[in-house]
């Protein structure tokens, strides 16, 4: 009964199946079985149903898991337990779906930001996209849309994605250049402004017109000058190149340059205003052939005796308007003009002229240049400037006054120094019109024997001590050390000095008009003269004595030792060893002096064989020749018996040092 209960359930309705139910005496039992196997069934068809592969698969899904939730539904108390674990297994194939579906959900938004984003590339198309661009973002997108798990899904994006490609490849071919519009030459005079076109237009394949504007390519290129130049150009969003000629033609020189323009006065001007000194420069225009409305630049140029331009002022447009303004005004227009041409810092502009920075060098002459509407040139010349001032300003005093000047016996760490003092009057001479500052020390043959400059900077270091030590009163110094190299600082550029004693201090001052002022004091103060009188502290003769056989080979010699106090006397600052031997007469009749590599040659030794004791000695032989070496340079001696020995030593600050020894030991008795 049980297996014709099942056959019939196979294919008969839910109804029909309980009214045979009702009607046979087993029913109740053989139905309540055949519930276990439909909702087993239906459970297990619900399994094997698997993920969705496509879209539609969804609602498929769902009817078998609706269909198996209804069959687990009908199971009575009896099936409990099976109840609960058909209905696990539900949730457990219900859960994976779930999870299979949202993450298929969150890559077909992927795939749906992705195909928008290679959409909108489309609208960045230009002519200069290339194929490669295009694949790129068309290989990005479709990376995406490959994650897809739906079939029917993937299907539809590759085919929108690959018409988005086809759109864009198409638009791309349409955006060609087919051609572009002719750049016409350019042909202007010499100092004219060359306007380069700013578009052009541009035909494409599809027909469209379009105005695209032209980078020009302008490096290394100077249109002031005349010449005939290729400009290349890059044309914006088609990546077309374009040239254009442009002609700059010279201007032509007449060749009577004097019957439209004469030279007039040049030469230099005492006080241009404000006490400034300048070089002016006049010349006339022959208003009848050269009127002002003809002439397009007029240009005043200073040239030294190298043929070098050291200024110019220029005048065009509405400068030579005023002019001409002028001209009428002071001149009833009878076209004479001038530049004055004063010391400037930087380039300039006024109403008149257009002036470029001038350090006053002195000009050789003055060049005047007018270029006319037509581009021709007159140019002439005055070689014959006046006035020109030579040698210092006459009443140098007035602006600057020599103070102290004199020995400085410590000016730091123990050394000596000249000082030189000196005060500048800043009504006349303030420091903002001051070019340079010279300090020399100068001997009593004229030579100069070390000098100290300011310029630039170091002028505002000065006026700042000034400022901050003596309330801006113009005084000054320069100290001067030994030094064996040239150095600088923020005050001073200083030569190397050996310290030879100065006659004279010479302060030359410059101002930025380059008038000279230059004062000098003659009589320096303090000067040392003579030995350092405590000199046994510095220096202390030790052995002098005849020395038999001093060389092993029976010659003889008469050796002379001493010692330094390196503490108070550093080889580093020692100029010259020299030492003498005397007759009884006080005649010198042997010297031998070390300087240089000589001094650092017996420093090694002293140290190399005395630890750096500071003891030292020298051999007097018999010497038919002065002879040099690499400890002394020794005079020639007839080995004449010596009753003195005198060690004097000149440290870098020509300090002398002199000790004496008159006790020679050992001097053979002759019979």
């Amino acid at each position: 009964m049980k297996n014709q209960v099942l056959s019939v359930r196979k294919v008969l309705s839910a109804s029909l199946v309980a009214t045979l139910l009702a009607t046979t005496s087993v029913g109740s039992s053989a139905y309540a079985a055949s519930k276990k196997v439909y909702a087993t069934r239906a459970v297990n068809t619900f399994e094997s149903a698997g993920m969705p592969k496509k879209a539609s698969d969804e609602k498929r899904i769902a009817s078998l898991e609706s269909s198996a939730k209804k069959e687990v539904a009908k199971l009575g108390k009896n099936y409990r337990t099976l109840k609960g674990k058909l209905t696990n297994r539900i949730k457990t194939q219900h859960n994976k779906v779930v999870a299979y579906e949202a993450s298929e959900d969150k890559v077909e938004k992927n795939a749906t930001n992705a195909l928008k984003v290679f959409q909108s590339f489309e609208g960045k198309v230009t002519a200069k996209t290339t194929s490669s661009e295009v694949t790129a973002q068309y290989n990005a997108a479709l990376k995406i849309i490959n994650s897809l798990k739906y079939s029917d899904v993937k299907a539809s994006y590759i085919s929108k994605v690959n018409a988005t490609k086809t759109k864009i490849n198409a638009k791309i071919a349409g955006l060609q250049v087919a051609s572009i519009s002719k750049i016409n030459d350019i042909t202007v005079y010499e100092g004219n402004k060359v306007t380069l076109p700013k578009t052009v237009e541009v035909k494409l394949v599809n027909g469209q017109k379009l105005t695209k504007s032209v980078v020009w390519n302008t490096n290394g290129v100077n249109f002031s000058k005349a010449g005939i130049y290729t400009i290349t150009g890059t044309v914006t969003d088609v990546n077309k190149k374009v040239t254009v000629k442009v002609t700059v033609s010279a201007p032509v020189k007449v060749s009577n340059p004097t019957e439209f323009v004469q030279t007039q006065d040049f030469g230099y001007w005492e006080d241009a205003g404000e006490g400034r000194a300048a070089y002016n420069v006049g010349f006339k225009l022959n208003l009848a052939k050269l009127p002002y409305i003809k002439i397009k630049e007029i240009q005043i140029s200073l040239v030294d005796k190298n043929g070098k331009t050291i200024a110019s002022r220029t005048a065009t447009g509405s400068q030579i308007l005023k002019l001409q303004s002028d001209d009428v005004t002071y001149g009833g227009l009878d076209g004479q003009l001038s530049a004055a041409f004063i010391q400037r810092d930087a380039a300039a502009t006024n109403e008149w002229w257009t002036s470029t920075a001038y350090d006053f060098s002195t000009p050789a002459k003055a060049i005047i240049t007018i270029k006319d509407t037509e581009n021709k040139l007159y140019s002439v010349e005055n070689n014959n400037p006046t006035g020109i001032p030579t040698g210092p300003v006459a009443n140098s005093e007035s602006f600057v006054q020599t103070q102290d000047f004199g020995y400085w016996e410590d000016a730091g760490n123990g050394r000596p120094a000249y000082n030189v003092g000196f005060k500048l009057d800043l009504a006349k001479l303030p420091y903002n019109m001051i070019k340079e500052i010279n300090v020399a020390l100068v001997d009593q043959d004229g030579k100069t024997l070390a000098q100290r400059t300011a310029t630039g900077n170091q002028i505002k270091q000065l006026q700042a001590d000034d400022v901050t030590y003596g309330g801006l009163d113009g005084q000054l110094s320069a100290a001067f050390i030994q030094r064996d190299d040239a150095a600088s600082n923020g005050w001073w550029t200083s030569s190397s000095y050996d310290f030879t004693a100065p006659t004279k201090a010479v302060i030359t001052i410059k101002d930025k008009d380059n008038k000279i002022y230059l004062v000098e004091n003659n009589n320096p103060t303090g000067v040392p003269s003579g030995p350092v009188a405590n000199s046994e502290s510095f220096v202390q003769p030790q052995d002098f004595g005849y020395w038999n056989n001093y060389d092993g080979k029976g010659n003889s010699a008469y050796n002379v030792g001493f010692k330094l106090d390196l503490t108070k006397l550093p080889y580093t600052m020692i100029k010259e060893i020299k030492v003498m031997l005397e007759d009884e007469n006080g005649n010198s009749i042997a010297t031998k002096t070390a300087t240089g590599k000589q001094i650092l040659k017996l420093q090694a030794d002293d140290q190399t064989y005395g630890g750096l004791d500071g003891q030292l000695s020298t051999a007097f032989i018999k010497q038919d020749a002065a002879v040099t070496g690499d400890w002394w340079t020794s005079s020639t001696y007839d080995f004449s018996v010596p009753k003195k020995v005198v060690i004097q030593i000149t440290d870098k600050d020509q300090k002398k040092y002199v000790v004496e020894n008159s006790n020679p030991t050992g001097v053979p008795v002759l019979e």
